[in-house]
């Protein structure tokens, strides 16, 4: 009877001390909800409320070789923004709209051809033939 009484007693103090642990881990999480669409030059990121005091960092697929991102706040300081792998990261100190920015340069424009080279025309003149006058490839008064 002493061991049952143990080990219900045990079983009573791990339940006491886990369930402050647990409620806790709960205050603290969150669900983000996250929208985001892309176009050729930018991506939009919405984001639900962040919980006070916390600042996540938000890691998105991102096809440009160099961009800036603009938050709820300004923008956010290049130095916490992560570009690599073709994945862009940032924190997220509260809610609301994050932009992406493309700040890659464009492609050079291609220079504009010429037209293709062409061969000088080889038409030569020729006289008129007349019937009393000389015609192309006759000496005068060679009839």
């Amino acid at each position: 009877m002493k061991k049952l009484i143990s080990l219900l007693l045990g079983l009573a103090l791990l339940a006491a001390v886990s369930v402050p642990v647990l409620a806790d881990d709960a205050q603290t999480a969150f669900d983000p909800h996250v929208t985001v669409n892309t176009t050729s030059s930018r991506i939009t990121v919405t984001v639900n409320d962040i919980p006070a005091g916390q600042t996540p960092s938000l890691t998105v697929d991102c096809s440009f070789s160099s961009a800036s991102v603009t938050g709820p706040d300004g923008a956010i300081d290049k130095g916490k923004v992560t570009l690599a792998e073709g994945k862009i990261t940032f924190p997220v100190a509260k809610g609301g709209t994050y932009t992406i920015t493309n700040t890659a340069p464009p492609p050079p424009a291609a220079a504009p051809r010429s037209p293709p080279m062409t061969s000088p025309s080889a038409t030569l003149p020729m006289a008129p033939s007349s019937p009393t006058g000389p015609t192309w490839g006759q000496a005068p008064g060679s009839r």
